[in-house]
């Protein structure tokens, strides 16, 4: 920002921030025996009531915050490769089997 008579009085700057957030919920009866929370999954019809900038109403936003449904969602066994938090590959959600012993 200059003044009139051409001197710099200070630096605009335009920052953008990008920020996210994992909304959780109880856990449902799949995810349980691994952990007592899980991440809110929104079924394909809600995702425009959630995204709507004007809709701010925890009456029509609450009910959205539920457990998914368990029968909607599979378990299987993965690698070790996803207890670091480094690792960022499709080796993270391959099936492996289970040693018996």
């Amino acid at each position: 920002i200059r003044s009139w008579s051409g001197l710099i009085m200070s630096l605009a700057t335009v920052v953008i921030i990008v920020q996210e957030a994992i909304i959780t919920t109880v856990a449902n009866d799949i995810i349980s025996p691994l952990h007592d929370r899980m991440p809110v999954i929104l079924e394909p019809r809600d995702y425009d009531l959630w995204l709507h900038h004007q809709v701010s109403q925890r009456e029509l936003l609450q009910p959205l915050l539920i457990p998914y449904d368990a029968q909607k969602m599979s378990v299987y066994p993965v690698s070790t490769t996803v207890n670091n938090v480094r690792n960022n590959s499709p080796e993270c959600i391959i099936p492996v089997e289970l040693d018996n012993n």
